[in-house]
């Protein structure tokens, strides 16, 4: 039991010694609070941004005494940090600062762990969240004029990484339009226009500069297509660069009417009175524009009429662009001649705003009247280089009536003729040769020419006035038939026709076709006297041209014709020829002489005179003394053919008969006795020889030789038409 009472007195003591007299009464000494304020921290930066934002914790003792802390992040984040004291007696302030760069958009969270010895409450939490956000676009109206400022607070501009940048965002409608600028001295502006915040999506448009030599940006009356939601993003040109600057956003104005109006000639200086008149089928209206808007540009437009016809507020004639301040300009061609005109006029910028309409005169007379009369022609529509013969000349050939100036006369209406100039081929012009003009043009659309030829041209003519068109050329239609180009001439029969026969291929119109290289064949056509066609009769063309230069025909005749023939081709046929008749080589008798009435018959005296009836018979030794005989053994029997003739006249010893020039066949009526120089008869009629005074048989008697001889092949006569008597040698 002593023990007992010994350890348990030593706490006691031990308690006694230390002087922690307090754990042994009933109240405790007081006891240190910790507490956080706030309990809860939160904080956002742009994406890009790079200004460091800070916020701080509140450490204080809610209980009795003295607390002591210390702090740290529970998972240290390099985005948030602690800076100043991390410990310390409270109360005191503990401060955090947060550090967007480089960060990605995103949430980020962290823990501050507050801890204090012997203090309730600790150690103490304080969570931390960190939101990096994209750009956010600024909402602002049409037609808004503010002062903004670039920092580094604000985020990584969408479509330019190296630069911060302000977004705004606008709604529009369809066909809107917007200008914007951006002006401002330290920054380099840089505009960007989108239909999305995104970076992803690709701008609109982008501007540097306004032209000039300023650090400025800007888009003039750019027209938006679509309605919806845009964005502007105002960014610098340099990288990273800070500082104000002025931001527009307005819609485009109305323009003014254009004023000091005026009518001018076309050299846009010399005025038209009011009233007055023009010699020219132009006028130049002239207009000064101003628009509000700085930088607009600017057209004129003019509503031009004739007297009587009322202004419909429709525009006829535009002018060019003009920057706001000059005058501009709408030229008015085409004006009818003999015509009063008034009109009126108007601006138009480039957004297609328009200013109300200004008229020039402003009362019921005429602004101006046009008379002018035709000073040239000229061929608007040229004949084309080459056509084919027979074929309608095509584009239409076209004739233009104009002023002193080249303008068309739109209100010319008169006749235009239309002739061959120069005319190669030697034809007539086809067509209709006289067309009224139509606003000045007058078209001639069925013209042709058949004749081919190189270097025709047409020439119009009206009003006294002429002009010529540019050369061209007719070319030769298809070939379709022959024809004869040189023609046969009068020749002796067996000699060469000449000139040369040629015989050209040609198309419908008579053109010869040089392309036609077929072959071609000549032949007789009339054939009046049963002539033969010698020589070349066939050969190839040239060039359209087929040359026969050897043709003879071999008999004469008055009435010749050639034919020339080639496949698929119609045949030609020439002119008539003669053929007459070659030099003499040989005279011949065409017609025997007749026999007068009582002369001996001169027929020979060998056997019957058969064309006599009942026949008589001559002399032996060939006189005929006109006896009747009264029996002629011959005379029943047949003659022999010509075949035995020569074999009985050669053969030795006597013949049982005459043999004579017609022994074999009967001559007819009317026709010469045909004697053969080559049959000799020496020992005709008996073999007896003639007289040493006579001319020897089968001999013809020569001059000085005796009267009476042996006739020759045994006839008994000397000569043609009389008997010649002979003695007989019996």
């Amino acid at each position: 039991m002593g023990v007992l009472r010994v350890v348990a007195r030593a706490p006691l003591l031990i308690l006694l010694a230390t002087c922690q007299v307090d754990k042994l009464t009933n109240n405790p000494p007081p006891v240190a609070t910790l507490s956080l304020a706030p309990t809860e921290v939160r904080d956002s930066a742009a994406v890009g941004s790079t200004a460091m934002d800070g916020d701080s914790v509140a450490v204080v003792n809610a209980g009795p005494g003295t607390m002591s802390w210390s702090a740290r992040l529970a998972m240290g984040g390099s985005w948030l940090g602690l800076v100043g004291p991390t410990s310390g007696t409270a109360p005191a302030r503990l401060r955090l600062a947060f550090n967007p760069s480089g960060l990605p958009t995103g949430v980020y969270r962290d823990t501050v762990v507050v801890s204090a010895e012997n203090a309730q409450g600790s150690p103490g939490r304080v969570p931390v969240e960190f939101v990096v956000h994209p750009c956010m676009p600024v909402p602002i109206a049409l037609n808004a004029q503010l002062t903004d400022s670039l920092t580094t607070w604000d985020c990584t501009a969408p479509h330019r990484v190296t630069g911060f940048a302000r977004l705004y965002s606008f709604a529009a409608n369809a066909g809107d339009s917007v200008s914007v600028v951006m002006s401002s001295t330290p920054v380099d502006a840089y505009l960007v226009l989108d239909s999305s915040a995104a970076a992803t999506a690709p701008p609109l448009a982008v501007n540097d500069s306004c032209g000039g030599a300023g650090r400025d940006a800007c888009f003039r009356y750019l027209l938006l297509r679509t309605a919806g939601t845009y964005f502007i993003e105002a960014t610098s040109a340099g990288t990273g660069q800070t500082g104000r600057f002025d931001l527009s956003v307005t819609r485009p104005h109305q323009p003014a009417a254009p004023t000091g109006l005026a009518q001018l000639h076309t050299d846009s200086t010399s005025a038209i009175p009011l009233g007055g008149s023009t010699e020219q089928a132009t006028v130049v209206l002239r207009g000064v524009l101003d628009d509000p808007d700085p930088g607009d540009s600017l057209r004129l437009e003019v509503e031009v009429r004739p007297m009587g016809t009322t202004f419909t507020g429709t525009p006829t004639h535009l002018g060019n662009r003009a920057p706001s301040g000059q005058p501009g300009f709408a030229v008015v061609p085409g004006l009818a001649n003999n015509t009063a005109y008034h009109w009126q006029a108007r601006a138009r910028d480039q957004t297609g705003r328009v200013s109300a309409w200004t008229s020039f005169g402003g009362s019921t007379d005429p602004d101006f009247q046009v008379v002018v009369g035709v000073t040239q022609l000229a061929f608007t529509g040229q004949p084309p280089s080459t056509t084919v013969a027979g074929v309608t000349i095509g584009p239409a050939v076209q004739i233009t009536a104009r002023d002193v100036l080249g303008n068309t006369m739109t209100g010319f209406t008169g006749n235009v003729t239309m002739t061959i100039a120069a005319n190669p081929g030697g034809d007539t012009l086809s067509g209709t040769k006289t067309v009224a003009a139509t606003s000045g043009v007058a078209t001639f659309s069925d013209l042709s020419i058949a004749r081919a030829g190189v270097g025709y041209t047409l020439q119009g003519a009206a009003e006294g006035l002429t002009v010529t068109s540019n050369q061209f050329t007719i070319s030769p239609a298809a070939t379709t038939r022959l024809a004869f180009a040189v023609q046969p001439s009068t020749t002796a029969a067996g000699a060469a026709i000449t000139p040369a026969v040629e015989v050209a291929a040609r198309d419908n119109f008579g053109n010869t076709t040089p392309s036609f290289t077929g072959s071609v064949t000549i032949a007789l056509g009339a054939n009046p006297g049963s002539g033969v066609l010698g020589g070349t009769r066939s050969a190839t063309a040239t060039a359209g041209i087929v040359r026969f230069s050897n043709l003879t025909i071999d008999k004469a005749g008055a009435g010749y014709t050639l034919t020339a023939a080639a496949p698929g081709l119609v045949i030609g046929t020439s002119a008539p020829f003669t053929i007459t008749a070659a030099a003499a080589g040989k005279l011949a008798l065409a017609t025997a002489p007749s026999r007068q009435s009582g002369e001996p018959s001169g027929r020979g005296c060998h056997g019957r005179d058969r064309e006599r009836p009942g026949g008589r018979l001559c002399e032996r030794g060939g006189r005929d003394d006109g006896r009747e005989r009264p029996r002629d053994v011959r005379r029943t029997r047949p003659q022999r053919a010509d075949r035995h003739v020569h074999r009985d006249v050669h053969r030795h010893g006597p013949r049982g008969r005459d043999i004579g020039p017609h022994h074999s066949r009967r001559r007819p009526r009317g026709t010469a006795r045909h004697r053969d120089p080559a049959v000799r008869h020496g020992q005709e009629w008996g073999g007896v020889p003639a007289a040493a005074d006579r001319p020897a048989p089968g001999r013809r008697r020569k001059p000085g030789d005796p009267e009476r001889h042996v006739g020759h092949r045994g006839d008994c006569h000397g000569r043609l038409g009389a008997v010649r008597r002979q003695p007989r040698h019996d």
